[in-house]
Formats: C-alpha cells, structure tokens, sequence
C-alpha cells in the first residue's frame, strides 16, 4: 500500500512549523479559504518557540561543555600538580640518602 498523490514531500520529516504553514497552503489552495487552520495564523508563536528551544539547547551544550573543560582542567592541574610532589618527595628522599651516606662514609 503506497501513498501517492498527496502532494506532500516524500520522505521528508516536517517540523511543526513547516507543517503548519505547508497545512495551511494545502487547505488554502482546497477551499480558498486561509483561515480554516486557525492555529496557522500564529505560526509566528511556532517560530518564536521554535527558536527559544533551539537558543536554550545551544546555551545548555554550550554550557555543559565549558563544564567539561572546566573539569579536564582541574584534571590535568591535579595530575600536574602530582607528578610535581612525586618528583620533589624522589629529589629529596635522594638528597637525605646521599647526605646519610655521606655522612656515614666520612664519620
């Protein structure tokens, strides 16, 4: 069973505003009537929500993603920060052998 002839684009998935204005041209050019589709007439209010959901995603990603930079930082400051005490705790723990062994070597 196919569907042929609706003059609807095939294979296309609409948004809510595509629809409703494709909706509205269909039954305008059916009846000549433009206002049959009442909710038509605020497509604007469609494009307005439309576009405050598209604005709060991008800031949401936006957001989320200066947290996961934010975090990575913190990360790999740790890690500096570790390595750094690792390093400094060897450097010492050599310097008091040597000065020991000196020191046993020469008493």
């Amino acid at each position: 069973m196919s569907i042929t002839n609706t003059g609807a684009p095939q294979g296309a998935v609409l948004s809510p505003v595509v629809f409703t204005v494709y909706s509205n041209e269909c039954v305008s050019q059916n009846t000549g009537d433009t206002h049959v589709l009442k909710f038509a007439d605020d497509t604007w209010f469609l494009v307005v929500v439309v576009v405050v959901v598209v604005i709060v995603v991008v800031v949401v990603v936006v957001v989320e993603v200066v947290v996961v930079l934010v975090v990575v930082a913190l990360v790999v400051v740790v890690v500096v920060v570790a390595v750094v005490v690792v390093v400094l705790v060897v450097v010492v723990v050599v310097v008091v052998a040597v000065v020991v062994v000196v020191v046993v070597v020469v008493w």
